[in-house]
């Protein structure tokens, strides 16, 4: 047992910790840590157009380790202003900015650094999701490595589909099946496997080119916001990656109600109590 600081200049996460458990498991023979933190004060956590920022209504939520219920960190709380924003971001990235209109190799390349970048910060990525999720660390070790493992595989088959060729029965004709980007996508993500369930979505999605906007659900936040970081240290446009905190009907409900975002895809529950998520679907 100790008190001990850590400050990394390069990571939005700084945690003072003031006390650690540590068990060993049988099987394994493997470390997990309930850790007791906050989250440094005056950080800014929404990702829009390729910034950072508060919250347009300076909400904020604290985020509590299920193991035991301390305070892990305290985060921006988003509204529907911040999700039009970060939709916005999106849709100008996507019609006028430079991603779309990337090569797919080079678009692959990017997800290749993300990855070496993620796995460089593996610890603090696994720290992160130990204290949102309540899981042992060495079960978040092995889930980082996964995310890792996702940009990677995405990104190693950047530029290598040349599109399926159709017999048309004619010499002198040829028919090839080409894929375009969809355009914004909504990612709504759940609590369970935050950053690998992110990862699923926001590896694909990037590649292929479209423009994001991430919602984690908002008990777990903490690793989206490094995952962000790394996309920025990588790279990304800016407004091809935007990331939104905050509740569903606050956060998720606009950001699949809006005719600016062209696809939406959402792992998680719907609660019959709300009125207004999910929204009626589009004509």
């Amino acid at each position: 047992m100790g008190r001990m600081a850590k400050s990394s200049s390069a990571n939005p996460l700084t945690y003072v910790c003031t006390f650690a458990r540590v068990f060993h498991h049988k099987q394994y023979g493997a470390r997990c840590a309930t850790e007791f933190a906050r989250r440094a004060p005056h950080v800014a956590d929404l990702y829009v157009d390729g910034e950072w920022r508060d919250a347009v209504a300076g909400g904020h939520r604290d985020i509590r380790c299920p193991a035991d219920g301390t305070l892990a960190a305290t985060v921006s709380e988003g509204t529907r202003p911040d999700t039009e924003a970060a939709i916005g971001a999106a849709r100008r990235a996507f019609d006028e900015g430079p991603w779309p209109r990337t090569s797919e190799r080079e678009r692959g390349a990017l997800l290749l650094r993300t990855a070496d970048l993620i796995e460089r910060d593996a610890k603090e990525f696994a720290r992160a999701e130990s204290l949102d999720t309540g899981k042992r660390l060495v079960e978040s070790e092995y889930d980082i490595a996964d995310v890792v493992s996702c940009f990677r595989y995405y990104g190693g088959i950047g530029g290598t589909d040349a599109g399926r060729v159709i017999d048309t029965g004619r010499d002198d004709a040829v028919s090839r099946v080409v894929y375009e980007p969809v355009g914004v996508c909504g990612l709504i993500t759940p609590w369970n496997y935050p950053l690998l369930q992110a990862s699923w979505k926001v590896a694909p999605a990037l590649l292929a080119g479209n423009t994001v906007v991430l919602k984690p659900s908002e008990l777990t936040p903490s690793t989206s916001i490094l995952l962000m970081r790394a996309l920025e240290e990588a790279g990304l446009p800016a407004g091809a990656a935007n990331l939104v905190l905050g509740a569903g009907p606050e956060v998720g409900a606009p950001l699949s109600e809006n005719p600016d975002v062209d696809m939406v895809s959402f792992t998680g529950v719907w609660r019959p109590a709300s009125t207004s998520w999910p929204p009626p679907p589009r004509p």
